[in-house]
């Protein structure tokens, strides 16, 4: 099974385009971030990006985002595995094809817990 969730941060306006055949497509990039305990006990913060795209009605759904948006996307992981010529190095690109977006509203600053 080929299956990502991902909920974070849009971190552009989506870029909307429509292919030769007619269909709609958006993309963006999604930041997503996690901090955890390292090794000695400090606090380590992730930050990832994650390019999606999206196609036809979820175009649509990902093209009513906006940057600093909050977004859970459902889709499957496209890999592509890059070799450089005359290198053993392989890079690997990969993005989202999403299946499933739903932008979540942003709480209020009123609601939002008060800092001091």
């Amino acid at each position: 099974m080929n299956a990502i969730m991902i909920f974070g941060t849009v971190a552009h306006d989506p870029d909307l385009g429509q292919l030769e055949s007619g269909i709609r497509f958006a993309s963006v990039k999604v930041v997503t971030r996690a901090a955890f305990r390292g090794k000695f006990g400090s606090v380590v913060e992730e930050e990832e990006v994650h390019p999606v795209f999206a196609f036809a009605d979820m175009a649509d759904k990902l093209a009513a985002a906006k940057s600093g948006d909050q977004v859970a996307v459902v889709g499957r992981a496209k890999v592509e595995y890059l070799r450089e010529e005359g290198s053993e190095r392989v890079s690997m690109n990969y993005s989202v094809l999403a299946t499933q977006v739903q932008v979540v509203p942003q709480v209020p600053e009123c609601f939002k817990p008060k800092k001091g």
